[in-house]
């Protein structure tokens, strides 16, 4: 009977650990990302690449007011299908997100009275980005994601 139980209960155990890690984060957001759409339109005057990691962090390479892209790192978090988080200096994310994954596009809705619709392509981020980045900074003005 011992023997039983003992087995019963690693059966268990094993069973919840392999949930555990299915609900952890959808692995259809895990990647990278650039945005291609911002409210209907294409993006002018700034350019963002995402990079989502499966421990859920971040890395935002943004190019808006300098000639070189600024990494933004942070954690974040999601349930039913709602992104929020914070960047690594503490502030919050610009709004909480509606997300949803559709093949190769990330639509993030922001949560607010007037919604905006980014849309993200799956995308390598390119080396170039990498290796020009301004530098790597906690967010001093309001962060375009």
């Amino acid at each position: 009977m011992k023997k039983l139980f003992n087995i019963l209960l690693i059966s268990i155990l094993l069973f919840s650990t392999s949930c555990k890690k299915s609900d952890e984060l959808k692995s259809d957001i895990v990647g990278q990302w650039h945005l291609v759409s911002w409210n209907g339109a294409e993006p002018q005057d700034f350019d963002i690449y995402l990079e989502v990691f499966s421990d859920h962090t971040f890395a935002s390479f943004q190019k808006a007011t300098t000639a070189k892209y600024v990494k933004l790192t942070g954690k974040f978090v999601i349930s039913a299908n709602v992104l929020s988080g914070v960047y690594d200096d503490g502030t919050s994310l610009a709004a909480d997100y509606d997300y949803s994954v559709s093949g190769k596009t990330l639509t993030l809705t922001t949560r607010t009275s007037h919604p905006e619709v980014s849309l993200y392509t799956r995308e390598d981020i390119p080396e170039n980005v990498r290796n020009t980045v301004g530098e790597t900074k906690s967010v001093e003005t309001e962060p375009l994601l």
